[in-house]
């Protein structure tokens, strides 16, 4: 798939997906797969691009650290995770870079 499909694709996803804001620890937005099940292959798509092309970082908080792997996309940046009872990605967070 060349990088305008990828794009379009991304986009799509983006402006059709419900996010929820929060205010836990970081302002941040996420969405989950069972918000977006008509939407399930672009959310597994979205989240094939955050393993391949993002860069772990580390998170802190308290005395709990993680590595997760980020993926910057326009305004953006990008970071799935499991919940923990799936080992699966089933939610994308996203936070405005600043």
């Amino acid at each position: 798939m060349d990088s305008d499909k990828i794009d379009k694709r991304v986009r799509r996803f983006i402006n059709i997906t419900k996010w929820q804001k929060t205010t836990y620890i970081n302002p941040h937005e996420y969405t989950l797969k069972e918000w977006n099940l008509r939407l399930a292959e672009d959310f597994d798509f979205f989240v094939s691009l955050i393993e391949e092309f993002g860069s772990d970082r580390e998170f802190r908080i308290f005395s709990t650290r993680k590595i997760y792997r980020y993926f910057q996309f326009k305004d953006y940046e990008y970071w799935a995770m499991p919940t923990t009872d799936k080992p699966i990605k089933i939610i994308i967070n996203r936070a405005k870079i600043q």
